[in-house]
């Protein structure tokens, strides 16, 4: 059951990742939208930070608290892409 989760995962993925490339293909002759490249920035900027936090530093306390701040933004993106619920290796007896 794991292995056709696997598989269509892939294949889901897959789809986004051609989907995505004809998008940008077709959007780069179209007049660009701001919006979206400050999003990329921002998206940017917030996973450095995350980044950053990850290292055992004598952080001072302002640049702790906005660590903690930045955190749930950051973790969002690491969390949607998480393949444990996938690989469940548990076996439900009944």
């Amino acid at each position: 059951m794991n292995f056709v989760r696997l598989i269509f995962f892939f294949f889901f993925s897959l789809a986004i990742v051609v989907a995505l490339i004809r998008s940008t293909k077709s959007g780069a002759k179209a007049e660009k939208s701001v919006h979206s490249v400050y999003m990329k920035i921002f998206m940017s900027h917030v996973q450095l930070v995350y980044l950053t936090s990850s290292f055992n530093f004598n952080w001072p306390k302002i640049i702790i608290d906005y660590f903690k701040t930045t955190k749930p933004i950051s973790e969002s993106t690491t969390q949607f892409m998480s393949f444990d619920c996938f690989i469940d290796t548990r076996r439900q007896d009944g």
